[in-house]
């Protein structure tokens, strides 16, 4: 794809966001997530260290802010790419953490999940995460994903092609405190 036609995709995702953020009333948290409450709608679900989502607990799905992530790697260069992603994480972690001590809202959320494309790392920090179940759902989910990391960040888009898989995470409430709580550095 020619520059000013990734910059036409580039920008058009960015709108995208902010459209899909107002509609589904995202709330930000940092720099590089989204929060949406909501209550938890599948079968009953065993956390790391013991928590167990039954039907109708209130959980938060998390976003990531694409717009903030691509502005961060284009200032440090996109060579840095996974090095500014994990430092931003880290970051946006310990902030979820605090709002989660001090935000009267968010004191029964039991846990916290949403999909990505990137492969599962985090489980020394509580994070679980497994494969989407290849149905048509999780195909469709996957060629935006695809689209959505080429207008964001080409180069990695490349890099990982057609071997993008998207994947479920889930980090119980005890798990983000243990982990990231008075501004904790994960282990």
């Amino acid at each position: 794809m020619t520059v000013p036609a990734w910059r036409v995709l580039n920008a058009a995702f960015r709108g995208i966001e902010r459209v899909y953020c107002r509609f589904h009333r995202l709330e930000p948290v940092g720099s590089l997530i989204f929060i949406q409450r909501q209550r938890y709608r599948g079968p009953a679900k065993e956390l790391v260290g013991g928590v167990r989502l039954e039907p109708g607990v209130p959980v938060a799905e998390l976003h990531f802010n694409n717009s903030a992530l691509s502005r961060e790697q284009a200032a440090r260069g996109r060579s840095h790419g996974g090095f500014v992603f994990a430092r931003l994480l880290v970051t946006a972690l310990q902030t979820l953490a605090d709002k989660v001590q001090h935000d009267p809202e968010l004191q029964n959320v039991a846990g916290f999940h949403g999909v990505t494309w990137i492969p599962p790392h985090g489980r020394k920090v509580g994070f679980e995460a497994e494969p989407l179940p290849l149905t048509w759902r999780a195909r469709l989910r996957g060629a935006y994903l695809r689209v959505l990391l080429y207008a964001f960040n080409p180069a990695t888009a490349r890099r990982v092609g057609k071997r993008l898989q998207p994947y479920e995470f889930w980090l119980s409430r005890e798990q983000l405190l243990e982990h990231f709580a008075d501004g904790r550095k994960p282990r």
